[in-house]
């Protein structure tokens, strides 16, 4: 991690290296391809992106075709088959086929500004859109990638940031917060009839899905504090994976509690790479009430972790009370 060392993390240190070593298989793979001219980039999300993966992580793929070229179409759908098959080599484990990655999204989706403002989106549109801010990173067409990042950035500040740099990131933060509660929601109520499911995507719910959440917010809350080039601030620091923004920021008030993020990320990353723990929180106990599953043991140690990582997270929001514009905090909570 550039932005903290990870010697004492043996966990995250051997994930970071691990990701690395993935990645770099990934782009060579890709680049050794003739790729469609359809496609203008590929990026990577999930664990890869945030440099912890194990062996036993998927690969998230958001494949972004040229402008006029539609996800659905004939030529759409050959464009993003040739990037999986020119990955096949590598074995990798596919994402669900029913959820965001399963499909490509177009740049003029990703960019279209009558979807401004506008709820009732193609989730795959709006879920990716915002994976752009969060998490991914390119392994492919990696200039088209920063460009297209910088335009999403852009789309997020028309007609309010772009005209006033004092303003704050209201409309970027509403579309934050919608994205993360509504993966609230899905961890948790949608596997409430599979015991070993719910757990595991819970516990990943409290701590990567949180991570990508502040990595993002704690950005925002500290651009209330430029009055300029507002965009290219926040821009600059979105190639950061969600942990190094945290370092940057705890480093930036000397705040010297990271290390309890990192210690609790280094001990999630150790659990998710350990065998067997996966199947350790598939205990079936048919509960009378649907809050027994969280008596499974591997699931209740995990899940105090997870509380500290929060309040520590928490902590370190409220200190900023001071340091952050009101607004932020207004638009945040109200």
């Amino acid at each position: 991690m550039t932005q903290y060392p990870l010697v004492d993390h043996p966990a995250l240190q051997a994930a970071w290296d691990f990701s690395q070593g993935r990645l770099r298989q990934i782009t060579d793979a890709l680049a050794a391809t003739d790729l469609s001219p359809e496609i203008v980039t590929v990026g990577i999300a999930g664990s890869l992106a945030r440099m912890e993966a194990t062996a036993e992580s998927d690969c998230d793929l958001v494949v972004v075709l040229r402008e006029g070229v539609s996800p659905e179409s004939a030529a759409g759908s050959s464009a993003f088959a040739a990037v999986w098959k020119a990955l096949a080599a590598l074995e990798l484990e596919a994402p669900e086929k029913t959820g965001i990655y399963a499909a490509p999204v177009s740049i003029s989706q990703l960019l279209d500004p009558q979807t401004l403002g506008k709820v009732a989106e193609d989730q795959r549109v709006f879920g990716s859109r915002i994976l752009f801010l969060q998490e991914l990173q390119p392994v492919w067409g990696e200039a088209a990638f920063r460009e297209l990042t910088r335009s999403i950035v852009e789309r997020y500040a028309s007609q309010y940031v772009a005209v006033d740099q004092s303003k704050q990131w209201s409309y970027l933060l509403n579309d934050l917060v919608r994205y993360f509660k509504s993966l609230c929601q899905t961890y948790m109520f949608g596997e409430l009839a599979n015991d070993s499911r719910w757990r595991l995507r819970n516990l990943k719910a409290r701590h990567s899905r949180l991570l990508i959440y502040v990595g993002l917010l704690f950005l925002l809350g500290e651009s209330s504090r430029t009055k300029e080039r507002k965009q290219d601030w926040l821009a600059d620091r979105l190639t950061w994976t969600p942990a190094e923004r945290l370092a940057a920021l705890y480093a930036e008030y000397g705040d010297g509690q990271f290390g309890i993020l990192a210690g609790c990320l280094n001990r999630f990353v150790a659990a998710m790479s350990t065998p067997g723990f996966r199947e350790s929180l598939s205990e079936t106990l048919e509960p009378d009430s649907p809050l027994a599953r969280e008596s499974n043991p591997a699931f209740t140690e995990m899940k105090r972790n997870a509380d500290e990582f929060l309040s520590e997270l928490l902590r370190f929001a409220l200190t900023r009370r001071e340091d952050w514009a009101e607004r932020f905090f207004e638009y945040w909570l109200f």
